[in-house]
């Protein structure tokens, strides 16, 4: 997906003269558009857009929606990170993830507004509750030829 939040939200310049809003509102936009990320370490291996949680031994897991130590899930891995190393847990934002049967999803077609659900599969997401899960956010955009669909981050229980 080429579109960012950036190029959708961008307001039009004003000519000369008087306070340009609309670039200062592009530029918080373009902030929300990196999205938030934070660094922890990972405690096993974990592909690129699965969804991750915080264990009591302060590394970063494969979030699971039916295991109370695997929940909730605090973000998204945006790269793989494998086991011990170092890696990115993106927990506020969007993110693109890859949701075929392969990666990210249990639910391979997703509409915008989708709420999106920890999975009982570890690292994936679903449109399905547990009585574990949280919810992580929504899908912002249709799923597209390549399986990738782009998902809001809000993983504070808040859906459209």
């Amino acid at each position: 997906m080429a579109v960012n939040y950036t190029e959708e939200m961008k307001l039009p310049m004003p000519d000369a003269g008087g306070q340009n809003w609309g670039a200062i509102i592009n530029g918080i936009v373009d902030l929300l558009d990196r999205g938030g990320e934070l660094t922890f370490t990972f405690g096993e291996t974990v592909a690129a857009g699965c969804a991750v949680a915080l264990k009591i031994d302060g590394k970063i897991y494969k979030a699971q929606g039916t295991d109370p130590e695997l929940t909730p899930a605090i973000g998204f891995a945006p790269n793989a990170v494998t086991s011990g190393n170092e890696g990115k847990v993106r927990w506020f934002g969007w993110i693109d993830i890859d949701t075929s049967w392969s990666v990210g999803a249990t639910k391979k077609s997703w509409s915008p507004g989708d709420c999106a659900y920890l999975s009982s599969i570890p690292g994936r997401l679903t449109n399905v509750s547990y009585s574990w899960a949280n919810i992580l956010g929504w899908a912002k955009g249709h799923t597209n030829a390549s399986y990738a669909t782009r998902f809001v981050i809000h993983p504070h229980g808040i859906c459209p």
